[in-house]
């Protein structure tokens, strides 16, 4: 059987969330694998989405990613997709 969308969306953003937890190990500060999918889907705010491109801008590992990324959304995601992942920006937000 195969898997559905969310649940590869699922499983890439926990192996992604695996490798960039062991990059921060080298001191490294990248954002976590949703919020570069949330960016490369275009639902972040503007000054979110800023910060964003100003560490891609820096980090090539993660604008790497984010490209790979906007390759994968060239799949539609769906009007309920954005509004996940926006709501798990702003809960992950309103935890810091």
């Amino acid at each position: 059987m195969r898997p559905s969308h969310e649940q590869s969306e699922l499983a890439l953003s926990r192996e992604l969330a695996g490798v960039l937890s062991e990059l921060s190990d080298w001191g490294r500060s990248c954002p976590q694998p949703e919020l570069l999918h949330a960016a490369s889907a275009g639902v972040l705010q503007e000054d979110e989405s800023r910060e964003i491109k100003r560490h891609l801008s820096r980090c090539g590992f993660c604008n790497s990613l984010f490209i790979d990324l906007e390759q994968l959304d060239d799949d539609d995601i769906h009007d309920i997709s954005l509004m996940r992942i926006r709501s798990l920006i702003d809960a992950g937000l309103a935890a810091h």
